[in-house]
């Protein structure tokens, strides 16, 4: 006669001892639902805190008003273009943009006048830079642009055709479209 699982006697001591593995194989099974939905929040957490330090980094480096490179991070962008270039012999351009007549404007139309010149300034250069560019604000009304991968003559001729079309641009700083 073989014996099987059906015609194993059961005594007390055994249904007490099936009733604590059940107790403590469910205790285990909440035990580890619990763990699994903690780490779906710290991960979730975690995400989120990675966001938020990227959007700090990104803000401690972007000028508020022009929507550009601040100074800091152009000092830091500087210095990687100079050592990159003097590793591998690529030749990059760098422009100082000064905005002409910035006091006047703030003095005639006023700081919210100049600051629409700043704004329209930083998104001017957005629009005609490549992406392998670097623009940054330098100061109240400077500008510095880093251009990769140019020679003398190829820099001479972006950076003219740059100051002509910022002549020609109107950014509409005035009550009256000045």
């Amino acid at each position: 006669v073989g014996i099987t699982v059906r015609n194993i006697a059961t005594t007390v001591e055994m249904s007490q001892i099936q009733a604590t593995l059940l107790t403590k194989i469910s205790a285990v099974i909440k035990s580890n639902q619990k763990l699994e939905d903690d780490l779906v929040c710290a991960r979730y957490t975690l995400e989120h805190q990675a966001q938020e330090l990227d959007r700090t980094r990104r803000e401690a480096r972007t000028d508020g008003l022009s929507g550009v490179a601040n100074r800091k991070d152009f000092d830091a962008t500087l210095k990687y273009w100079l050592s990159k270039a003097k590793r591998t012999n690529e030749e990059f351009a760098l422009l100082l943009v000064d905005i002409d007549h910035f006091k006047w404007i703030n003095d005639t139309h006023g700081h919210s006048a100049g600051d629409r010149v700043v704004a329209g300034i930083g998104k001017f250069f957005r629009d005609r830079l490549r992406d392998n560019d670097y623009v940054a604000r330098y100061g109240g009304d400077e500008f510095v642009v880093l251009m990769a991968d140019v020679d003398l003559e190829a820099a001479i001729r972006v950076s003219e055709q740059i100051r002509l079309e910022g002549e020609q641009t109107n950014f509409d700083c005035g009550t009256y479209g000045e």
